[in-house]
């Protein structure tokens, strides 16, 4: 990679790290070192794209779609409050604002999965929210148990932010 490349890529996931809070920042040198390629990782991750810290297609387009938001001055989107050891575990049966947020997250990502199916945002863990998650753990290499625990939360509420912040 040329260094006027990596310089480019490195500013464009520094700015995205200031913004988004959810990666490391990197230094902006020109070289593809262990830090910049910890960064892609991170934002590789975020975006439930392959971790492999290499700026392939996919990635550099997403780095690029998302730095132009940030350029534009756009505001992020509320981030979801992090698991807190009480406050968001969802099962089947329970019918609650917790569920409304883990449905309209599953269906914004059934965006991104083709195999992930909408499910009806009515507050209520039913058969089709039950399979979603499953579904959504099996893609996440999560136990596909349909609970909505610590884990299964924060992976979904992660991509959910990371892909907000693109579409939005």
């Amino acid at each position: 990679m040329k260094d006027t490349t990596v310089r480019r890529l490195q500013e464009r996931l520094r700015t995205i790290a200031h913004y988004g809070n959810h990666m490391p920042a990197v230094t902006v040198d020109g070289s593809f070192d262990e830090p910049t390629q910890n960064a892609l990782r991170a934002f590789q991750q975020l975006c439930g794209l392959p971790t492999t810290g290499e700026p392939d297609f996919d990635t550099c387009r997403r780095v690029d779609e998302i730095f132009a938001l940030v350029k534009e001055g756009l505001e992020p989107p509320v981030a979801l409050t992090p698991y807190c050891g009480c406050a968001v575990s969802v099962k089947p049966g329970e019918r609650s604002p917790a569920v409304s947020m883990l449905e309209v997250m599953l269906n914004a990502l059934s965006d991104r999965y083709a195999n992930l199916e909408p499910v009806p945002v009515n507050g209520v863990y039913d058969a089709p929210t039950e399979e979603a998650v499953k579904q959504f753990q099996r893609c996440n290499g999560l136990e596909p148990d349909g609970k909505v625990d610590k884990r299964t939360w924060n992976a979904m509420a992660r991509l959910f932010n990371a892909g907000c912040r693109q579409e939005c």
